[in-house]
């Protein structure tokens, strides 16, 4: 009888533990497909400039590139040097700088790799980033002026792989 039960009680875990891994996978594919839905059209947003002013990102009839970064990532501080030093590649489109950290670490992050050129600020991780997708850093969009996605970076890429699009 005691064995009985003792196998009754592992079917039941097992059974719990196969259905909590099936709603899990379904929540994820529910979410890239959210997310694949989000992204493929140019969504208007706000975020906070370095002067503490909330302003909203929306089409201007320009390409847009954004790239989120995280001021402490090695490959987003090269990626934003390389875009620094190759601004005038950079003219034809409308360029953010876009984080979830704090305030003073993305004025310093500006400040350090001269991105005064670019917008630059700060986003709410769950009304921008998540519905984005944005789960590694840097993560790059690329937007027509008409406010379709062109293409998508995750990691550290190369600028020509970026300006290719916008030319």
């Amino acid at each position: 009888m005691k064995h009985k039960t003792k196998l009754i009680g592992f079917l039941l875990i097992f059974i719990g533990i196969l259905s909590y891994l099936g709603m899990a996978i379904a929540a994820k594919l529910e979410h890239k497909e959210e997310v694949s839905n989000n992204i493929n059209t140019l969504q208007d947003f706000n975020y906070t400039n370095l002067n503490g002013t909330t302003k909203s990102l929306n089409n201007e009839d320009t390409p847009i590139v954004i790239f989120f970064f995280n001021p402490e990532c090695e490959h987003c501080q090269a990626e934003a040097k390389l875009v620094s030093e190759h601004a005038a590649d950079f003219e034809k489109a409308k360029v953010y700088f876009l984080s979830t950290e704090d305030l003073e670490s993305i004025k310093n992050f500006a400040q350090d790799f001269k991105l005064e050129a670019h917008e630059v600020g700060q986003v709410d991780y769950m009304e921008v980033a998540y519905p984005m997708g944005v789960n590694t850093f840097p993560m790059c969009f690329i937007y027509s002026a008409e406010g379709k996605l062109l293409k998508q970076f995750k990691g550290e890429v190369k600028i020509e792989a970026i300006t290719n699009y916008i030319k």
